[in-house]
């Protein structure tokens, strides 16, 4: 007979540990993936609200520059503005300025009889439309040649550099342009009177031209106003692919053939299968491109010389073909596209017949 221990078999104590412990181990295993997106997620606000601390303080920085109304203060801020936006080697020929901004008016590509808008905020710099040269009316037939031009360059610089300081306590804002033809700087000063902005324009028989302020930026007007230049009607060539091939009827040259095409919302690019003149007396290219802006306008007016064949096909489709083949792509794509492309690229062709690629907007 045993001694002392009961006949009856009870349940081990770590039974409950081991239960207990297995669902602590699950929810572990969960809790690392939500903690880890919720660290992400709290990360990526943290870093959010810092840079939106930083364009804050940035704005507010250049706003105080722009409120001193200091010609050369804004100059300097604005230039590096302009160089990203493809301006570093161009000189204005119009500028506008006022306690809240700098308007700079550029001759842009092969127009010009129009001037390309860019514009600098204490937002930041940005490309504005094209408009009719302010002075459009008394443009010459023939553009000035080069030569003209920079004979009277000197004039234009100096009007800068003289106006290169802080705007006194009554003047609102400045205007200067530079003529078409004479290459005389032509200005118009705002100040405060007591029944709103009144203009004084120098000198005195200084053509009426158009204001190369943008509205907003004196308040009111106490005396007539000069007229507001009106921004030409742009392209949207996403959205209007029947323009894209009629301005391309128009430019290129007879019997070129289609290499390669792209058009995004604002500029179209297109590479010919043609001879085109070489630099230096070489023989002619096989290729030529040529780029257009949301006016239509081209970046030159010669076509760039290409020998090589990148993504463009070697021999080139007719236009009229490559038209057709955009009416087939687009009806499989659906009438809204953001932008279209047609080429070679082995991505989605077999290197060697063109092929539409269009992408749909979502």
């Amino acid at each position: 007979m045993r001694s002392g221990r009961s006949a009856t078999k009870s349940t081990p104590k770590s039974a409950p540990k081991r239960w207990l412990l297995g669902i602590l181990g699950q929810l572990l295993v969960l809790a690392i993936p939500v903690g880890l997106g919720y660290f992400m997620y709290r990360t990526e606000q943290a870093e959010r609200v810092q840079r939106e601390q930083a364009e804050q303080a940035e704005t507010a920085s250049r706003g105080t520059v722009f409120s001193r109304g200091n010609l050369g203060e804004m100059l300097e801020l604005c230039s590096k503005g302009w160089a990203n936006l493809g301006f570093s080697y161009q000189t204005p020929v119009g500028l506008a300025w006022s306690r809240k901004g700098l308007f700079a008016y550029f001759h842009e590509g092969t127009d010009a009889s129009s001037l390309r808008q860019v514009r600098c905020e204490p937002a930041g710099s940005s490309r504005g439309p094209r408009f009719d040269h302010p002075l459009h009316a008394q443009l010459p037939a023939e553009a000035p040649t080069k030569t003209e031009q920079e004979a009277t360059e000197g004039d234009w610089n100096h009007a800068v550099a003289a106006a290169q300081h802080p705007l006194d306590s009554s003047e609102l804002a400045v205007e200067l342009l530079r003529h078409p033809v004479t290459g005389r700087v032509v200005a118009r000063r705002w100040k405060a009177g007591a029944g709103g902005a009144v203009a004084a324009v120098e000198p005195e028989d200084a053509p009426a031209f158009g204001s190369l302020l943008p509205a907003g930026q004196i308040g009111a007007v106490a005396a007539s106003a000069p007229t507001a230049l009106v921004a030409r009607p742009r392209h949207r060539w996403a959205s209007e692919p029947d323009a894209v091939f009629a301005l391309l009827y128009k430019e290129i040259p007879k019997g070129a053939l289609i290499s390669e095409l792209r058009f995004e919302d604002d500029k179209i690019e297109v590479e010919i299968h043609h001879p085109t003149p070489a630099f230096d007396g070489k023989p002619d290219a096989p290729y030529g491109d040529k780029d257009f802006d949301e006016y239509g306008i081209a970046e030159l007016d010669w076509w760039y010389p290409r020998s090589e064949v990148g993504f463009n096909c070697g021999q080139g489709t007719p236009l009229p073909e490559v038209q057709a083949q955009f009416a087939a792509a687009r009806a499989s794509a659906g009438p809204r596209i953001d932008s279209g492309w047609f080429s070679c690229s082995t991505a989605y062709s077999n290197g060697k017949v063109g092929v539409w690629h269009l992408v749909p907007i979502r």
